[in-house]
């Protein structure tokens, strides 16, 4: 039943023909799809055949034994209509949350009903070589836009490896392996402004930015650059899983 064709039931009946007192007896009318279990703490007690059993106080004692509205409904599978970042990809069998799923996901076309029919249309082919987890997209673009600083030596010579920037990401949080990071080819001994590359499972490459500082024993001869930029740059990209 609507609200409206509710409200025209309310406005029928003599004590709720005014707007005011329809819209508050309105809920009494709605559907609600809540079940609440209760359980009686005291039995009542046979009668004899024929009569009604006497309900004492305590007979009218209940217990609760569940609530279907405060039980987690679980997350729904469903089918992607396209590549979305920490979610998954197109043509591919996701759960999500029932609310992202039905307010966000299923709405704008971005997935769909994992019905057999799609099952079988959609998830039946030969499947495309993609780039990972979902969150691969996320992390590349994560490290497109950060600033990496690499400490090195100010009292001994050195030459710059993929150990050195592995330590450098792992100092901010990031683990990353030693075949995945490209170097120039020309040796690097000064401190500098460097791009070098980090390949995405082994797919794709993408460009992070750093600064190499020395860092010395004695930290009075220490120079930082007074407009260092951050390591992370925050985002206003609003994550659809956040929601």
């Amino acid at each position: 039943m609507s609200t409206k064709m509710a409200l025209n039931i309310l406005r029928n009946i003599p004590q709720f023909s005014s707007k005011l007192s329809a819209s508050k007896w309105l809920p009494l009318l709605l559907q609600n799809r809540n079940t609440v279990i209760l359980k009686r703490k005291w039995p009542v007690l046979f009668a004899k055949e024929g009569r009604v059993p006497i309900l004492k106080y305590k007979n009218k004692v209940y217990e609760l034994e569940e609530n279907t509205c405060a039980t987690k409904l679980p997350d729904i599978e469903c089918i992607l209509t396209q590549d979305i970042d920490g979610i998954g990809y197109k043509h591919e069998l996701v759960s999500v949350k029932r609310k992202l799923f039905r307010k966000i996901l299923y709405p704008a076309g971005m997935a769909m009903y994992a019905s057999p029919e799609n099952i079988k249309e959609f998830l039946s082919g030969e499947k495309p070589k993609r780039l990972g987890s979902p969150w691969a997209r996320i992390a590349m673009d994560t490290l497109s836009t950060m600033f990496l600083v690499i400490p090195m030596s100010g009292d001994t010579p050195w030459t710059l490896t993929a150990k050195h920037i592995k330590v450098a990401f792992r100092l901010v949080g990031v683990e990353i392996t030693e075949e995945a990071i490209l170097l120039p080819e020309e040796p690097i001994t000064e401190p500098q402004e460097l791009e070098f590359q980090v390949t995405m499972n082994g797919m794709e490459n993408v460009t992070v930015k750093s600064l190499i500082l020395l860092k010395h024993k004695d930290a009075t001869k220490d120079t930082i650059p007074p407009n260092l930029p951050p390591t992370f740059r925050e985002t206003s990209k609003k994550k659809l899983w956040a929601s």
